[in-house]
């Protein structure tokens, strides 16, 4: 296994709000101990990480609802043939001197819904960061479970910028139930990032979707028993809730409501390896409407990451009654993380591991071009999971997990498509780990093998006993109460936890003993 002993920056092709690096390494192979060399350009934007937020409004009586962005305009997105504006995920760089995780936190919840953080209610989610795209950049996502309490008519202002417009950002309640569905049909760009989110959230909270109860409503041996998978103890935020006004209903009749594209005015590209490019844009938000292109506001100025390839991530798994389901795991290289956690320490908040190698799930690039209709990228999809299979020597036919979804759309225009494939339990070798201690890791060491999590579901109805359907949800003699739904929907996208989808399932809240 090849570790990292030396990293120089050889150079520095593009230095704006983003950066481009280019690093060369120096790696020793554990059998040879023979050097090898190896080089990567790393993308980075000012401190490097980023808060990201599941705000949930939370009634008296426990219930729960979730709050998202409405107006998350990416131009990045339009490259690839997606709408430029959707739901987004609430969340911010550390880009202010004397950042820290929390109180970016706060701040964007603010900014971009109109609604600060109730007094308690901002509670961390895990230590440790998770990469966005650990194959091409340095960012990494530390996530916040955060209670508001939403005006009548907010009136967020955002950052200042010219991106986040008032008028067009403004803040969208939802059930748990209608979030979910939203990430699956991708009506949230950022979808993967919001699953894991929301998903640790509802864990820490103790919220279990599958029954509509906490923990703490529960006999006292399960909540005994119960496990938030590396996020510490449950806590218990319902003393905080309050009732809610109503949303006032449709969106606002303004111009900046309306927009739905974007005008480029002009464009610089600095060519990279493997034609990739550093796109450096002016543009401008516009409504499209009648034939014709409005442009509303002031132009504003971004910087991104334009590839020619997207990745499919692939989860083959298998059901194992004493020890929960099991996933194949891989370890795979990779450098921007481990340069990251050697030279860049000095540029962001906290510290980050440095190991080369990491655990994810399977993955190939899938080379794009310039097509961009979502027919023909999905059977590309299709045939990328089938290869990324038989370049293992596994059959079977891998499973669409809902729509494809942005890596991190502020920042490149790279997509990810996830799938997964149930194999029997014969298949299984060492590679395989149980679910619920890769989901552990994932939550509590520094900065994992990465978050190509996005997420996809599509869950029969029913319950798992003994591998086979049966109506309703059943107790088994290990696990009590275990819903079919939350075995089979498994994923949920981007790396790790975030492909591994569903992660409320019964059988990873209570791991056999």
């Amino acid at each position: 296994m090849r570790t990292p002993t030396k990293a120089i920056k050889i150079s520095e092709p593009f230095t704006g709000y983003m950066r481009v690096r280019r690093y060369a390494c120096e790696l020793s192979a554990e059998d040879s101990g023979l050097p090898q060399a190896a080089a990567c350009n790393i993308l980075s934007g000012p401190g490097h990480n980023v808060s990201l937020v599941a705000v949930l409004m939370m009634h008296p009586d426990g219930r729960l609802e979730a709050v998202l962005k409405q107006g998350d305009a990416r131009p990045a997105r339009v490259l690839r043939g997606e709408p430029y504006v959707k739901l987004g995920a609430v969340g911010g760089r550390w880009d202010m001197p004397g950042d820290d995780p929390a109180t970016v936190a706060r701040r964007e919840v603010l900014e971009e819904l109109g609604a600060p953080v109730v007094d308690g209610g901002l509670v961390p989610l895990g230590e440790a960061a998770l990469p966005t795209m650990p194959g091409e950049s340095s960012e990494a996502d530390r996530y916040f479970l955060a209670l508001s309490r939403l005006p009548p008519n907010p009136a967020p202002e955002g950052d200042g910028g010219g991106m986040e417009l008032p008028g067009l950002i403004r803040p969208v309640r939802m059930s748990l139930d209608e979030l979910f569905a939203a990430e699956r049909e991708g009506k949230i760009g950022e979808a993967g990032r919001v699953r894991v989110a929301y998903g640790r959230a509802l864990d820490r909270l103790g919220y279990i979707p599958a029954l509509g109860k906490y923990v703490f409503d529960l006999p006292e041996d399960l909540q005994k028993r119960y496990d938030t998978l590396g996020l510490g103890a449950q806590v218990d935020l319902r003393k905080l809730g309050e009732a809610h006004p109503a949303s006032t209903s449709g969106a606002p009749e303004t111009e900046e409501a309306q927009i739905n594209d974007v005008k480029l005015l002009d464009r610089v590209n600095t060519h990279l390896e493997e034609a990739a490019l550093l796109v450096n844009a002016r543009v401008a938000h516009a409504v499209r409407k009648d034939g014709g292109l409005r442009i509303v506001g002031k132009p504003f100025r971004i910087q991104f990451l334009h590839l020619p390839y997207d990745r499919v991530k692939l989860a083959v798994w298998a059901r194992d009654e004493a020890r929960g389901p099991l996933v194949l795991m891989e370890w795979v290289e990779r450098l921007p993380m481990a340069i990251k956690g050697m030279m860049m320490t000095d540029e962001y908040s906290g510290k980050e591991r440095a190991e080369l190698m990491r655990q994810d799930l399977l993955e190939a690039r899938m080379h794009v071009g310039v097509e961009h209709r979502r027919e023909v990228i999905e059977s590309l999809s299709e045939h990328a999971a089938e290869a990324i299979l038989m370049a293992r020597g596994l059959a079977g036919e891998p499973r669409r997990l809902g729509s494809s979804v942005d890596a991190s759309p502020g920042q490149s225009d790279l997509r990810y498509h996830y799938f997964q494939l149930e194999v029997p339990l014969g298949m299984v070798d060492k590679r395989f780990v149980p679910l619920s201690n890769t989901a552990r890791r994932r939550r509590t060491e520094r900065s994992c093998g990465g978050p190509s999590s996005r997420v996809a579901t599509g869950t029969p109805r029913g319950s798992f006993r003994a591998g086979r359907l049966a109506i309703g949800a059943v107790p088994t003699r290990r696990f009590p109460w275990i819903p079919y739904g939350q075995i089979c929907s498994l994923f949920v996208v981007t790396f790790h936890e975030k492909s591994l989808r569903g992660s409320h399932g019964l059988l990873l809240r209570w791991p056999a003993s």
